[in-house]
């Protein structure tokens, strides 16, 4: 038997479909979850989801992190 489904990942959300994608070994998901995080980047959630992308073994997401964290140093660095 074959099943799908469809929702949709959103800022809301995506933590939590992370963690459930995490537990029940769903890596294609957690590479999706790690991609919508991505386009969430701010200064002052930079860190946090630095720490996350570790955490849950994303090294793209840690990748984008650091990458924005060099372009907006400044920024970060007064949050």
């Amino acid at each position: 038997m074959k099943w799908s489904f469809v929702f949709q990942v959103t800022e809301e959300n995506v933590y939590s479909v992370l963690c459930f994608a995490d537990v029940y070994l769903l890596n294609g998901l957690k590479r999706l979850c790690a991609r919508a995080i991505s386009t969430f980047l701010d200064p002052e959630n930079v860190l946090t989801v630095l720490r996350t992308s570790r955490l849950f073994n994303l090294p793209k997401l840690e990748t984008d992190c650091c990458e924005y964290i060099s372009k907006h140093l400044e920024k970060v660095r007064k949050n």
